[in-house]
């Protein structure tokens, strides 16, 4: 039973459960300041349930194909799955981005936190993974 539960690639799987883990954490920090801590928001604050449940879904993806047979269609699938992941990850912080700082001052900043870094690494091992199968 256990050796059937292992048998999936360890890598792709070690990258979706980098990116599950990353959900909960901050993705973005607005610093009204250069040198004042901020506050942190986390996936589902920037950008509501809809986004979260979407990468979320992604991930989901993800880890059902570290699963399948390994073949063209299932690389090409967990691959596509990831670089969606990667690319909605830059649109949803840039567009919370901009929505964070339309009522602060000009000094106000917005950086990337832990959970979007997470979630670059994570879907970069899913990619290269999918490179491999």
């Amino acid at each position: 039973m256990i050796r059937r539960v292992l048998t999936g690639d360890a890598v792709a799987i070690t990258g979706v459960i980098i990116g599950l883990v990353s959900l909960p954490l901050s993705w973005v920090t607005l610093k009204p300041s250069r040198i004042s801590a901020g506050t942190n928001f986390s996936l589902h604050e920037i950008v509501g349930w809809f986004g979260l449940a979407i990468i979320l879904a992604l991930w989901l993806v993800c880890f059902t194909l570290c699963y399948f047979r390994k073949g063209t269609l299932s690389a090409v699938i967990l691959g596509t799955a990831g670089n969606f992941i990667l690319v909605l990850s830059f649109v949803f912080a840039g567009l919370s981005a901009t929505r964070l700082l339309e009522g602060e001052a000009s000094y106000a900043r917005v950086s990337l936190s832990i959970g979007f870094w997470m979630t670059f690494v994570a879907s970069y091992i899913v990619i290269f993974a999918s490179r491999h199968l």
